[in-house]
């Protein structure tokens, strides 16, 4: 059975009476008889509560029978609570509990638990409403409130929803309520605002890579962009990055342009290269120098080393290359 909490007015002109004073003025008006069964109680250390109340058995230890005995409304949760020892003292007394506060205590704190709904969280849930409503298929959102977080009470689900929800789709802003607990009687509602922006999806590194690296698949990472930042130049598949050598060092989590990669160098300027020209029932070869670098695919000029002859021809391997078209190439030996 809860009874009712003690009112802080009625207590209010004893402020300045010694924790001494407190016992004695309770002991006279509770009478000797009661005060010969009191119990003697120590307050717990670390006081954390998750109700919407205080109770005489939240903050003592062995309260028995007064332990649902309510002393006063709980903190928002996440919130900390600061109650007059003296006044809890003599609260606790006339309801049969004696508190010695042998350290002196002025005041009792106690903390309510929470569940912390992160601003990830957060975010996700109004970008999901908003691209309902915008003609945009991909947004990036931004918080009025950057770094937004929600204490809700621990016995909630930490599911929210966006309620309320007011877009200007020219502007980007908007306006909604975020709900979180949905029919419990201590759910939550908050205002939040912010704007929303076109955005793409873009493959990026999912950690640093230095110059030369060839990107795997296992590289890859996607990452939401606003338009502003995804130009033409900028890769928006990983098909194009696979196998591709980076020519700079490229921190993660950021957007790759063109310009940022190649192919994979395997023949260096000046290698030695046998130069290939296949026809039907035909194949002829010479051997050739490189003039410069290239990758599998890229066409290089060469020089054969027999004829003094430049040639250009498609790196195959690192010890091959395919001469396009025999017409227009001179000095390959069968």
């Amino acid at each position: 059975m809860i009874e009712n909490r003690f009112s802080y007015p009625r207590l209010a002109y004893l402020k300045t009476l010694t924790c001494a004073a407190f016992i004695a003025l309770a002991y006279l008006a509770v009478g000797p008889a009661q005060a010969e069964t009191a119990k003697l109680v120590s307050l717990k250390p670390d006081i954390r509560i998750n109700g919407s109340f205080v109770t005489l058995g939240d903050i003592f230890t062995q309260a028995g029978e007064a332990a649902h005995v309510v002393l006063a409304d709980a903190p928002a949760p996440g919130r900390r609570l600061a109650l007059k020892a003296r006044r809890v003292a003599a609260f606790s007394y006339q309801r049969g509990l004696i508190w010695k506060n042998s350290a002196q205590l002025e005041y009792i704190f106690i903390h309510r638990t929470s569940l912390t709904i992160e601003t990830p969280v957060i975010l996700d849930a109004v970008t999901k409403a908003l691209e309902l409503e915008s003609s945009f298929s991909t947004l990036d959102v931004e918080l009025s409130d950057r770094n937004l977080k929600l204490n809700v009470p621990s016995h909630l689900d930490g599911s929210v929803e966006i309620r309320e929800l007011s877009y200007d789709s020219a502007s980007g802003h908007f306006e909604a309520i975020l709900h979180a607990g949905g029919n419990d009687p201590e759910s939550i509602n908050t205002h939040i605002s912010g704007r929303a922006y076109e955005a793409f999806e873009v493959p990026t590194l999912s950690r640093a890579r230095r110059s030369g690296d060839v990107i795997e698949a296992s590289d890859i990472e996607w990452k939401r962009f606003r338009q502003t930042r995804v130009g033409r130049t900028v890769i928006t598949d990983e098909a194009s990055l696979i196998g591709m050598s980076l020519k700079r060092q490229i921190a993660p989590g950021q957007p790759l342009r063109k310009s940022d990669i190649e192919r994979p160098v395997i023949v260096k300027k000046g290698a030695l290269i046998t130069l290939v020209f296949r026809s039907p029932g035909i194949t002829l070869t010479a051997l050739g120098r490189t003039l410069s670098e290239g990758g599998q695919g890229d066409v290089i000029r060469i020089i054969n080393t027999q004829s003094n002859r430049t040639v250009q021809a498609r790196v195959t391997t690192s010890q091959e290359a395919i001469v396009a078209d025999l017409s227009t190439q001179v000095s390959v030996n069968p």
